[in-house]
């Protein structure tokens, strides 16, 4: 038997972001040894993104705070450990749409 870490991803191609905040759904996180999301804002304006942190998928906290610039990308890792981690998204811009690609890549112990 062998312990070795298993890898896992999820991917959110081009969520929709608007002047309003908008939550991706909420990733399981509690059995994870490391999580990370990859945020590429594939829009013409700066997107605001948060990393929210859960104990119970509904009560939330911001761990962390980035602006991805236009066609630029920012990685974002809980700073805190808590079961349930999503990225939320808005726009900068009362008017402008964009557009986010996020990919949710983490690791867990496993055995083979």
């Amino acid at each position: 038997m062998t312990i070795s870490p298993l890898f896992s991803e999820h991917q959110f191609i081009g969520f929709p972001v608007s002047s309003s905040i908008s939550p991706l759904p909420w990733q399981k996180s509690g059995t994870k040894t490391m999580i990370s999301y990859a945020v590429m804002n594939q829009g013409d304006h700066p997107v605001s993104v948060r990393l929210e942190i859960s104990p119970n998928s509904f009560d939330s906290f911001i761990d962390s705070e980035e602006i991805v610039a236009a066609k630029e990308m920012k990685v974002l890792v809980p700073s805190r450990f808590l079961k349930w981690t999503r990225i939320s998204a808005s726009t900068q811009q009362s008017t402008g749409l964009g557009k986010i690609d996020v990919y949710v890549q983490a690791q867990s112990i496993g055995m083979s």
